[in-house]
């Protein structure tokens, strides 16, 4: 019951909001590199480098606003940039289903985030799969982006 309540009125608080405080699972379910242009890290993680273009970006725009109904636009194109849900660096790929709009109020907490995520796995103390999920979790939730930034600083 008590889960019920919060996704209930987690939804209905990002109705209220004219962006998405997370990537639209109708939209964006993440993906990862899929033709290298490089290998890194300890674990030789697929790296694709960056490779979306302006319309890409605009097409994942009328998406969110088509298929989600946020009125990105209208609050301003400037407040947000095309965020790849799996990291680049994290192996993330630059296909359409990998990208969202993310607004500046989400990603002051989750870039960092990821940054500390690529620097892990460069030390090999964390695995992809693993710092894919922490980085899942604070982007769906952003709230818990400093929890699991101190969880992920301690490894």
């Amino acid at each position: 019951m008590m889960l019920f309540l919060v996704t209930l009125l987690s939804s209905f608080s990002q109705a209220l909001l004219p962006y998405p405080t997370s990537p639209d699972a109708r939209l964006t379910v993440g993906s990862l590199c899929d033709q290298a242009v490089e290998y890194r890290y300890p674990e030789r993680i697929k790296y694709c480098g960056r490779d979306v273009s302006t319309h890409e970006k605009d097409l994942v725009i009328q998406a969110y606003q088509r298929t989600a109904g946020y009125p990105i636009l209208q609050v301003g194109r400037d407040k947000f940039k095309i965020d790849h849900y799996v990291p680049l660096c994290m192996g993330g790929s630059n296909n359409m289903n990998n990208l969202w709009p993310q607004h500046q109020s989400i990603y002051v907490y989750t870039d960092p985030l990821e940054a500390l995520g690529c620097q892990k796995l460069s030390l090999g103390k964390i695995k992809q799969a693993a710092v894919i999920a922490l980085i899942f979790q604070a982007k769906k939730n952003p709230a818990l982006s400093q929890r699991i930034y101190q969880v992920m600083n301690a490894l």
